[in-house]
């Protein structure tokens, strides 16, 4: 077969990755921690921990696997870095099968064993040497008939042996209307995918039309061919979800998990950037059938752009009415506002919200809203034990962007949230996480670690990174005395910290002036913190400690200052206003809330129109708690990007001092 694999400019499309139930935002490596000039790599689940493993399919794109077996999570990337719709074949005889959807749409046939991933794979059952087992094999031609009544160019079939899941774990390429192929006699569930390619995606992307048939009765005779017949013809139901305002279809994804005789589960995953449909099957007789939907759609490029994301439980059946309901009352709504930076303005960005499953799969479609822009979610309730994952890139295309990595958020049903992505100033933080996620500024007593996240938006569980081109410098005192210094990194890692209390320094430059941006392209940031031995907060059990041994005493979360900005600017991070006002909330490096609660003493802001050369002092005043609202005067010709100077103290004695070069501009 001649595979080519087809792609449009690098876009985040459908991907489908398994993943565990805890997602930490994005690493926060040590020992030196590299800048972002390089491909940044993101944090594993606390479970699934384990080594990576790089596979190239012949179609060329790449798989990704952080661990291994069934739970471990992995990407599937085109050469040039866009994802891929994949289809999954997953039963318990040590191998798994990621077969992208381009190359059923191809014409011919393939090597079945070159899309083979090992570390996906469940373990197969353990046997014992003696007993290897011999099966009556039986020929089983498959009949594939297409749309037009005519044979398929290509299909395939991936088949679940009911009796015994190991008997059979092979896809089937259907070239020309017709596979024969030897398997054990016995009970069969069957699955035959079409899939065609079209035009008419998002920005020039193409749509894939998939059609499964499904038979979960077949039965292989003994002796003689045994025909499979599957007119495409049948998956006449198309799935989608009854939304409350008209929807198109985005992505689907159709989970089958079929268990055997003995009680052992095979699944098929079938995900695609497009419409889906089945046919009708009944409950099955032998083992039993989780038929699984995720459905997303909606109008995302209107006028008034909205999105449906969609789970439903698993069902033993497949219904004829393949509409799903949707039940307003219980739909969480989440209002998106996608600022940009003026060099990006009406470019594409890239936004995803996936769900997770519970267990571990994942699927959600890449959108591409044109910058700045809105984009109101609606969210189905999750089922037990699933999540949601977030994410935005400030453009789809370019090399040189920066990304809001996967993040997990709370959408609950019946209620109304809202998240700004990229809004400025874009700072250095030691930040605030919800969900599992690395410690930035953690100790176990023995060895300190201290890491930066590279940019923080408006919101402060946001961990942002930029892909391009940017310099950076990284020095940690403790007590005066130096004990790290290098370029190039965000944070570092130091061994054979003292018990005695002391007093830690971390000042940490940034450059971005290369990365073509017109705004926060430099920073300079400078913390102060105590150091007292066991006296901080341990970090919770569901977050990753860098420094912790298996036998170390307690990570403990060290209280690091950090700013929250909220610049009233519009969109794209101008203000037109004669008097600028900045709501700053200054608290301390948290996991869900876990870390130093010591109340802030005060704050200052300045601002400098001249690019640092002179300074005006904000009027500042404390708003309540640990918030602060400055105001100033816009006194500087439109087109001017002020600089921006921020200091905070708290009541352990800890400092925190950052200068923003072109934190915003006028407009």
């Amino acid at each position: 077969m001649r595979i080519r694999s087809r792609r449009t400019a690098a876009l985040a499309t459908t991907v489908m990755f398994s993943a565990a139930a805890s997602w930490a935002s994005t690493a926060r490596a040590v020992t030196p921690t590299g800048a972002a000039d390089s491909a940044p790599a993101v944090a594993h689940p606390a479970t699934g921990a384990g080594p990576t493993t790089t596979y190239r399919l012949p179609t060329g794109d790449i798989v990704t696997v952080h661990g291994s077996g069934r739970s471990a999570d992995y990407t599937v990337t085109g050469p040039d870095g866009s994802s891929v719709s994949i289809i999954r074949y997953d039963v318990a005889d040590g191998h798994a099968y990621l077969l992208p959807a381009s190359l059923i749409a191809d014409a011919g046939s393939f090597d079945i064993s070159a899309f083979d991933v090992p570390a996906l794979a469940a373990a197969p059952t353990p046997v014992r040497p003696s007993a290897t087992p011999h099966y009556a094999m039986s020929i089983l031609q498959v009949n594939a008939t297409d749309l037009t009544g005519a044979p398929a160019a290509s299909a395939v079939t991936l088949l679940t042996n009911v009796d015994s899941l190991q008997r059979w774990g092979s896809p089937i390429s259907v070239v020309d209307g017709v596979a024969r192929v030897a398997v054990p006699a016995g009970h069969y569930a069957a699955y035959t995918i079409f899939v065609e390619e079209q035009g008419g995606g998002p920005i020039g992307t193409k749509v894939d039309l998939t059609h499964v048939v499904v038979q979960s009765g077949l039965t292989v005779a003994t002796g003689g061919v045994t025909t499979l017949a599957a007119d495409e013809r049948t998956a006449s139901s198309q799935v989608s979800g009854a939304t409350p305002r008209p929807s198109t279809t985005s992505a689907t994804y159709a989970g089958f998990t079929r268990t055997d005789a003995t009680g052992q589960a095979g699944r098929v995953d079938v995900a695609g950037i497009g419409p889906l449909w089945l046919n009708a099957q009944p409950k099955p007789q032998l083992g039993t059938l989780g038929y699984q939907v995720v459905w997303a759609g909606g109008d995302p490029y209107g006028s008034d752009p909205y999105y449906y994301t969609l789970m439903y439980p698993p069902v033993d059946h497949i219904d004829a009415d393949q509409t799903w309901p949707v039940d307003p009352a219980k739909l969480a709504v989440q209002h998106n506002r996608f600022d940009t930076d003026p060099a990006n303005a009406g470019s594409r960005g890239s936004f995803t919200l996936r769900f997770v499953t519970a267990d571990g799969f994942a699927v959600g479609p890449g959108l591409y809203p044109t910058n700045p822009n809105r984009l109101t979610v609606y969210a189905s309730a999750l089922q037990p034990g699933a999540q949601w994952l977030e994410a935005y890139y400030s453009t789809a295309t370019s090399a040189s962007r920066l990304a809001d990595l996967w993040l997990a958020v709370r959408l609950d049903p019946g209620t109304t949230t809202s998240r700004s992505w990229l809004h400025g100033p874009l700072t250095p933080q030691i930040g605030r996480a919800h969900g599992a996620a690395v410690c930035g500024a953690c100790t176990d007593g023995s060895t300190l670690a201290f890491s930066f996240a590279s940019l923080v938006d408006s919101e402060p569980d946001s961990f942002i990174l930029p892909f391009g081109r940017t310099s950076s410098h990284f020095t940690l005192y403790r007590d005066g005395v130096q004990v790290f210094d290098q370029d190039g990194v965000i944070g570092g890692q130091v061994p054979g910290v003292s018990e005695e209390p002391g007093r830690y320094r971390a000042v940490f430059d940034q450059d971005l002036s290369s990365f073509g941006l017109s705004q926060s392209t430099a920073t300079h940031t400078d913390v102060t913190f105590p150091y007292r031995p066991g006296a901080d907060p341990a970090l919770p059990a569901q977050d990753i400690c860098p420094v912790q041994g298996p036998a170390a005493s307690p990570c403990r979360i060290l209280p690091v200052l950090n700013l929250g900005y909220n610049l009233r600017t519009d969109s794209a991070n101008a203000s037109g206003k004669p008097l600028q006002k900045l709501e700053l909330t200054v608290g301390h490096q948290s996991f869900d809330g876990v870390g130093s609660h010591a109340a802030a003493t005060g704050a200052t802001v300045s601002v400098s129109f001249d690019g640092g050369r002179t300074w005006t002092a904000a009027h500042t005043v404390r708003t309540g708690g640990d918030r602060f609202e400055a105001q100033w005067k816009n006194t500087a010709p439109q087109g001017t990007t002020p600089w921006l100077k921020v200091t905070a103290t708290d009541a352990v004695g800890g400092s925190i001092s950052q200068t923003i070069d072109n934190a915003y501009t006028i407009g």
